[in-house]
């Protein structure tokens, strides 16, 4: 918690990547993958945690991969990204399954720069990649997020296998300023090898109100679903 301005310079970073649950562990786990912002289907894992104020950790698959870690930045002042904040799942080169992305929440008056911020799920050499995890940003001040030149993603894991298994779904992106806000499900046009379909997909609750946004954007081979 920052009483002014945060400043993340250039070659800075923020990284709890593979610092959330370790392997086996947490409620998205299932069938040897991890769930977290998303999930591939009924039997692997939960979507879970805040679409609009993330805290989780990202979830274990099996063989020891962990999840992300969560970070939040509160500020009064200025957010200013030029260096890296990663809360991504834990990956291992040669081997099966892979965690799921942990949470990035930040709030302040206004962002700039031009680093990145991720909780993507990790890439697998075989089986499935963990999911996407979550982000939010909060500004108090009216900002046109289409100009952003900060760099956003929560999408799933790559897939380097083209035999079984298949990338991770995507998890969310929240972005909320002046109080209104627009969620980004994006899965940077991964695919099943074999078909070419969508991996997975997020979940919304349209009945509690817990997932309310003013608008929703769901592109490059993301899914969605409403509960």
């Amino acid at each position: 918690v920052a009483g002014g301005d945060f400043i993340l310079e250039a070659g800075a970073s923020i990284d709890v990547t593979s610092r959330g649950y370790t392997g086996s562990k947490g409620p998205g786990f299932g069938n040897y993958t991890a769930s977290h912002g998303g999930r591939l289907g009924a039997d692997y894992g939960s979507c879970y945690g805040s679409l609009a104020c993330p805290t989780n950790h990202g979830s274990g698959a099996d063989r020891g991969r962990c999840g992300g870690g969560a970070v939040r930045v509160a500020a009064q002042g200025a957010l200013l990204v030029n260096g890296t904040i990663a809360a991504d799942g834990q990956w291992i080169s040669g081997e099966y399954n892979s965690g799921s992305g942990g949470s990035v929440w930040l709030s302040g008056a206004t962002l700039e720069g031009s680093g990145t911020v991720s909780a993507n799920g990790a890439k697998t050499t075989y089986g499935y990649s963990g999911s996407g995890g979550r982000v939010a940003v909060h500004l108090t001040q009216p900002t046109d997020f289409s100009v952003c030149t900060v760099k956003f993603s929560a999408h799933g894991g790559e897939a380097e296998s083209t035999g079984h298994g298949g990338p991770g779904p995507a998890g969310t992106i929240y972005l909320e300023s002046a109080g209104k806000s627009t969620v980004i499900v994006d899965n940077a046009n991964l695919s099943y090898h074999n078909n070419g379909t969508s991996s997975g997909f997020a979940e919304f609750s349209s009945t509690d109100g817990s997932d309310h946004f003013d608008t929703l954007i769901v592109r490059n081979n993301a899914g969605v679903k409403f509960l």
